[in-house]
C-alpha cells in the first residue's frame, strides 16, 4: 500500500529540514515550561502563565503568512488542488 499524501516530498533534505524544526519547537516548548515552573513557586501559575504564551503563539502563527504563500512564490509543484 502506497500513499503520498498531500504535498509530501521524498527528498530526504527535506525530511531532515522538517525533524530539526520539529526537535527545535519541542525543545522551545520545554524551555517556556522549565523556565516558568523554576520561576514560580506555585504550580497552578505557572500552568496558567505557560497555557497563555502557548496560545499567543498559536494566535501569531496563524497570522503571519509563511513565504510560500506570498504572491509569485509559487510554483505549479507546490500548490495543492482542494475538491
Amino acid at each position: 500500500m502506497f500513499w503520498s499524501g498531500p504535498g509530501l516530498q521524498t527528498d530526504v533534505s527535506k525530511f531532515f529540514l522538517f525533524y530539526l524544526t520539529l526537535s527545535l519547537t519541542t525543545m522551545a516548548g520545554a524551555a517556556i515550561a522549565f523556565t516558568f515552573s523554576a520561576l514560580v513557586n506555585v504550580f497552578a501559575v505557572a500552568n496558567l502563565l505557560v497555557s497563555l504564551v502557548f496560545v499567543f503563539y498559536m494566535v501569531s502563527a496563524c497570522t503571519v503568512k509563511p513565504p510560500l504563500l506570498i504572491k509569485g512564490n509559487l510554483s505549479a509543484k507546490d500548490t495543492i488542488s482542494v475538491p
